[in-house]
């Protein structure tokens, strides 16, 4: 047998013989006939190909998964590949998602050829940077540097990052202060130390940079190290740190102004007329590898709530939380039955019992300072427990929650006393930090 895919009668054209059961052959538009070799009068039309259509009009954006492009706007009866990959893919819906590709990578694409139709003429798109979905953000820490920096920590060795220190709490992947971004290649090293952010900037910005063949990473946006919050509750909850976290009262009637042990402080009522302060949460209340909390507490009445909230004469009082006392949670509380003070992230945590201090009454300085799986805790300036845990801290669960002073998210255990200069920092202070924390006051 031979065919043909040019002749215009049968008889005329080029004729190509055919092997084997199957032959394949290149069509071009026009009839397709065959005929015996041998017998070239018996030829007869196979098929009729008519033109290839235009090319398809196929755009391409951003896929679901890191490093990949989705294909939008095709439908079944279309196929691609990319570059020159041998074979041809057929699309079965109108898109096609996470087609792994890099920089300057060329998606071809075409209507496929059917029994009467050639295949249409071929659209190339081009992958940019823009169109390809950008590797996770990092997954960086911040802790105190080794010097009068920030340390940003949990980096990968051998990567190469950029980051950009700024006032904003965000800050956009096509923002322009990208361009004099400080840029850092680790080497043995999984963290960048000593950032200096001592010039005012409130966040640091931190991404992978772009290579030849890979976007930009997303952005992990973290509070410079220092002081996050400090409520002095002079006459209100106005937060007097860089970062504005100003507390709201829910029932401000509930409060009380009162002399507090410097200057004034807010007085709670407890179970006998429940309040809290909230503080909305944001990127300068998420913490990292370490967190400080400090402030001054006199407990006024022991009455307040027992484990199963029943009101007794001698309860528990919620210092602080993000939210509750549940797996991953953080949170902070008073035992006057016993005199024990607690902090929890999770289900790790200390319990140090001081029933002399925690008397009605009697103002007591509480600092509780945690590094990766180290948590001290200091009472009145004085460090009275220094534990190490099997794991690190992790806040991942606390750090989507709000913060509320005064009882936990949950209505639990509200404080029947009054607090004062209640400060967080996202570094771990040391212990003489700690202690000029305590001793202004005390003078």
């Amino acid at each position: 047998m031979q065919y043909s895919v040019d002749s215009t009668n049968g008889r005329d054209g080029s004729w190509i013989d055919c092997t084997g059961d199957s032959t394949a052959v290149n069509f071009a538009e026009g009839k397709v006939y065959v005929r015996e070799k041998e017998n070239t009068v018996n030829q007869r039309i196979v098929a009729s190909i008519t033109a290839p259509e235009e090319p398809p009009n196929a755009s391409i954006g951003q896929g679901t998964l890191s490093g990949t492009v989705k294909l939008s706007d095709v439908s079944s009866g279309m196929e691609y590949k990319i570059n020159e990959a041998a074979a041809w893919t057929k699309i079965t819906g109108q898109s096609v998602d996470s087609l792994p590709v890099n920089i300057g990578d060329r998606i071809a694409v075409r209507k496929s050829a059917t029994t009467d139709r050639l295949a249409s003429d071929i659209q190339l798109i081009e992958a940019a940077y823009a169109h390809i979905k950008p590797a996770a953000a990092p997954a960086a820490l911040q802790a105190k540097g080794t010097g009068n920096g920030t340390k940003l920590t949990n980096l990968t060795d051998g990567e190469s990052y950029e980051y950009i220190i700024d006032q904003n709490p965000d800050i956009l992947s096509t923002d322009s202060a990208w361009e004099q971004a400080a840029a850092v290649s680790l080497t043995g090293s999984t963290a960048i130390d000593n950032i200096p952010t001592g010039s005012g900037g409130k966040f640091i910005h931190i991404r992978k940079k772009a290579s030849s063949a890979q976007p930009a990473s997303e952005i992990k946006h973290v509070a410079a190290s220092g002081q996050v919050l400090q409520l002095s509750f002079e006459g209100n909850t106005a937060d007097s740190s860089i970062y504005n976290n100003n507390g709201t009262v829910e029932n401000p009637a509930r409060v009380a102004y009162v002399p507090g042990k410097v200057g004034q402080g807010i007085q709670f009522k407890g179970v006998d007329n429940r309040t809290w302060i909230s503080v909305g949460n944001n990127i300068s209340l998420q913490f990292g590898q370490e967190m400080t909390v400090a402030y001054w507490v006199r407990i006024d009445s022991y009455k307040g709530q027992d484990g199963n909230g029943r009101t007794v004469d001698k309860g528990i009082h919620a210092i602080f939380a993000k939210r509750h006392d549940k797996d991953g949670d953080l949170f902070s509380y008073l035992t006057t039955s016993s005199g024990n003070i607690n902090l929890n992230v999770g289900e790790q945590g200390q319990s140090v019992s001081k029933p002399a201090e925690f008397t009605e009454r009697n103002w007591v300085h509480v600092a509780q300072v945690i590094s990766g799986n180290n948590m001290k805790m200091f009472i009145n300036g004085e460090r009275v427990s220094n534990e190490n845990f099997a794991q690190s801290f992790n806040f991942t669960s606390a750090n989507s929650e709000d913060l509320t002073i005064g009882r936990f998210g949950t209505d639990w255990y509200p404080i029947y006393g009054t607090l004062d200069d209640f400060q967080m920092h996202n570094i771990a202070l040391t212990e003489a930090e700690i202690q000029s924390l305590y001793n202004p006051a005390q003078n």
